[in-house]
């Protein structure tokens, strides 16, 4: 695996993981220009890991954006699922 193909995954994740929590179908967009000025706390652990929520309101409020973001979401959803069926 390249460092590219690494780093592409990582940010997968991290975006379904944020998008799946925030559930966009079910969010105004009044509500994501509020939480683009927010951030995600996750607490571990050792560490709490903090993240911007800013560029991703940004891929859910574009349009064109929102499409894509929402097609690989749900994919990724399948993959996940045809993966515990096997």
């Amino acid at each position: 695996m390249t460092k590219e193909e690494l780093l592409n995954g990582l940010n997968n994740i991290l975006n379904n993981c944020l998008y799946g929590l925030i559930c966009p179908r079910l969010v105004t967009p009044e509500v994501w220009g509020e939480a683009s000025r927010g951030a995600a706390l996750f607490k571990g652990r050792e560490s709490e890991i903090q993240i911007q929520l800013g560029p991703l309101s940004k891929r859910v409020l574009d349009p064109t954006l929102r499409v894509g973001f929402i097609r690989n979401y749900e994919n990724s959803l399948l993959r996940a699922m045809v993966r515990e069926k096997s």
